[in-house]
């Protein structure tokens, strides 16, 4: 049986989404609904390509941040950045998907 959720509304940040489970991860969320953002260490036009494919398939928001998750700045300035975008709250889904680790944060109920 399929677990199906609607996440319209919603904002994923998926870093280490440009390949593997990220990338997997980062199209189910946006099936889903939910606008993503797609990071990686990198920053190429393939990268950016992605985005634009999800977007386009998946009928949401799809934008690429670069950031390395090693480095604290880095990873402050991606949540900044994608606040800035989406009006990102503490009770708005995320999606953390670094090293092949999830975690999800669902809508806190109020």
């Amino acid at each position: 049986m399929a677990l199906t959720t609607d996440l319209s509304g919603k904002t994923a940040v998926i870093t280490g989404s440009n390949s593997g489970i990220g990338l997997g991860i980062a199209i189910e969320l946006a099936k889903a609904g939910a606008d993503v953002v797609l990071n990686s260490f990198t920053d190429n036009e393939e990268d950016h390509a992605l985005a634009a494919d999800i977007s386009a398939e998946c009928g949401v928001t799809a934008r690429y941040i670069k950031a390395d998750m090693s480095k604290g700045d880095e990873c402050r300035d991606l949540i900044t950045k994608a606040g800035s975008w989406y009006s990102i709250c503490p009770w708005r889904t995320v999606a953390n998907t670094s090293s092949g680790v999830v975690r999800l944060t669902i809508e806190a109920k109020m």
